[in-house]
């Protein structure tokens, strides 16, 4: 508790960054957001993104977007600036994203994040 009474903020981890990156990105995934997909992106991705036959830089978002689907997010390991994580959407299989990397102090999504080997578990399964 603060000195006011109210609840103290809870403490931002690397693992609530990415969680956050994460859910983010299927959100703009889920919108046809191109800008905000740009911006999660790590630099290697934007460019392959940008040459895309579907990139097209004048895009708009969905005027009126579908609702996002919910995001369950597990196992997040983080070693160093690579982190995956088991990520299961509504109607698809669960996937283990090995493709999260640290570019200037920000988390982006990014394939391939490393040379492959696993980062070690950091994290405990979502709330």
């Amino acid at each position: 508790m603060t000195r006011t009474g109210e609840p103290e903020p809870p403490a931002v981890t690397e693992e609530s960054r990415i969680r956050s990156l994460v859910n983010d990105f299927a959100a703009a995934v889920d919108r046809e957001d191109q800008s905000t997909i740009l911006n999660l992106l790590c630099t290697a991705e934007v460019e392959e993104f940008m040459g895309d036959d579907d990139f097209d830089p004048s895009s708009e978002p969905l005027a009126d977007p579908p609702s996002v689907r919910p995001v369950t997010i597990a196992d997040v390991r983080i070693s160093a600036d690579i982190a995956s994580a088991q990520v299961t959407r509504p109607a698809q299989p669960t996937v283990t994203l090995h493709f999260l990397r640290k570019e200037d102090g920000t988390w982006k999504v990014c394939a391939p994040a490393g040379d492959g080997t696993e980062p070690s578990a950091s994290a405990s399964p979502p709330n």
